[in-house]
């Protein structure tokens, strides 16, 4: 009654002596629960805090159990209580988890906005607390979690919505070192390629190009631990062809530069090694007699005449007919005249 009639702090004590009097009553679990809303709404967080703290107490069998997790934890946010925080999130994602929620894809998360919310508020509380070694640290003093992927996922896209790319690439890059077999290792690890890419930090991408093949490429072992899905392995080799022809296009250009002249023995080598893994590593793919094209063409720009009219031939003979076999053709005739 009084609060219908707008005396909500008359209406809070009412249910403050409801709690302190019955305290087995049936109302319990309500009447704290509104008290946190109204501590919480007026800011008094530590009043709050202990409010849902007691629907939690109640454990899994009061109806406010998910929410009041969900509110302590943003009451010991909001007082810059980040490590307590995480622990309140953390036990609402088990909940989660235990009821069923579906943690495989790294964007799970994003179909429920409380969900989406808690994802986002652990990765501010991580980001005060000492950012990706916090994150490893917890679940390596906490237990491992199935969400985990999520956690990293959200911190690494809360840093590239900042435009902090470096920091972004150092969260994704961070779970694919300390999880090298996962299965979403190599996804994490292109992630921390596009953030160098959109940051425009030219050298760390090449750099992470390269770390990115050794770990992934498809005679790694990476590729011997576990059965992967179709759909993955698919998405997977789709990002060693990407990352295989930037790389060999990326040393050939700077073979044909006259700027790195004193380099131009490392970078021959280099774009040689990018472009024969490719071409051995999807021999039958649609993208290969371009790629192979390339690679004859340095061989030529090389005056390495007999290798490169040797794989010309190959390239117009060697393939189903394709837009180069024609000039290819030629290309080996022209090789071996010369």
């Amino acid at each position: 009654i009084y609060e219908e009639i707008g005396y909500v702090r008359e209406s809070i004590e009412i249910m403050g002596s409801l709690i302190t009097a019955y305290p087995k009553s049936r109302y319990i679990e309500e009447a704290q629960f509104r008290r946190g809303e109204y501590y919480f709404t007026r800011k008094k967080f530590e009043l709050a805090a202990k409010a849902y703290q007691a629907n939690v107490d109640l454990g899994k069998r009061s109806v406010y159990y998910e929410y009041s997790l969900y509110k302590l934890g943003w009451s010991h946010y909001k007082r810059e209580q980040y490590k307590n925080a995480i622990h309140q999130f953390v036990a609402l994602l088990d909940h989660k988890g235990a009821a069923g929620y579906d943690w495989k894809n790294p964007n799970a998360h994003v179909s429920e906005k409380r969900t989406r919310d808690t994802f986002r508020v652990i990765s501010l509380s991580f980001s005060y607390i000492g950012g990706i070694e916090a994150v490893s640290n917890y679940f390596s003093k906490y237990g491992r979690r199935a969400f985990e992927t999520g956690i990293y996922k959200d911190f690494g896209d809360y840093f590239l919505e900042k435009r902090r790319f470096g920091d972004a690439a150092k969260v994704y890059s961070g779970f694919s070192k300390k999880n090298p077999f996962h299965r979403l290792s190599p996804v994490f690890a292109r992630l921390a390629i596009k953030s160098y890419r959109e940051g425009g930090f030219s050298k760390l991408l090449i750099r992470s190009e390269e770390k990115y093949l050794a770990s992934f490429a498809l005679k790694s072992d990476y590729w011997t631990c576990f059965d992967y899905e179709m759909d993955l392995r698919e998405e997977v080799k789709g990002y060693i062809k990407a990352s295989l022809q930037e790389l060999a296009s990326y040393y050939h250009e700077r073979f044909q530069n006259k700027r790195y002249k004193k380099e131009k023995k490392r970078n021959f080598q280099k774009a040689v090694k990018w472009y024969r893994q490719y071409i051995d590593s999807f021999p039958n793919d649609d993208q290969t007699p371009e790629v192979h094209f390339k690679y004859a063409e340095l061989l030529l720009e090389s005056n390495r005449l007999s290798q490169a009219a040797t794989e010309f031939d190959q390239i117009a003979y060697g393939y189903p007919p394709h837009p180069r076999s024609v000039e290819a053709g030629y290309n080996a005739i022209y090789s071996l005249r010369k």
